[in-house]
């Protein structure tokens, strides 16, 4: 049984690109094993080079616009959806002094919530929660929205 040289080479290109490819970390020649197994296949219908390394470039183009943004898609970090956000316009009640230097605490639906405010609020005053960064509420006080 006769192997040609570019059999060869089509296999050495093929381990070459998974190596490369299971060295990194991101996606970066998988779609060129695609192509030098397509090349290798290609080689033991036609001797003709021209050939080979038109179906190589084919096949790997065609795997890359195909395949990559499914995969991109698949692999990207994955958003963690809360509902802090229905917090947003809703009246929670000032349970320790808050000051425009020194963050306070508030009670919004009987749960104790860190707070901010750029003006001073007193115990016991009401507030509109208009933002949410991280686990403290950013409030306005109760007078000021209802004149705006």
């Amino acid at each position: 049984m006769y192997i040609s040289f570019l059999f060869i080479v089509w296999i050495g290109l093929t381990i070459l690109f998974a190596v490369v490819e299971a060295a990194t970390v991101s996606l970066v020649s998988i779609w060129f094993v695609g192509g030098s197994v397509a090349a290798l296949i290609a080689s033991a219908f036609t001797s003709s080079l021209g050939i080979q390394i038109g179906v190589f470039i084919i096949v790997s183009a065609l795997l890359l616009l195909l395949t990559r943004p499914l995969i991109i898609k698949k692999l990207s970090p994955k958003t963690v959806h809360t509902n802090v956000g229905i917090n947003i316009g809703r009246r929670a009640t000032v349970i320790e002094a808050i000051t425009p230097e020194k963050a306070g605490r508030v009670k919004l639906d009987g749960v104790d919530w860190r707070a901010s405010c750029d003006t001073a609020l007193d115990v016991g005053e009401g507030c509109i929660v208009h933002a949410v960064n991280g686990t403290t509420l950013d409030v306005t006080p109760e007078k000021q929205t209802e004149k705006a």
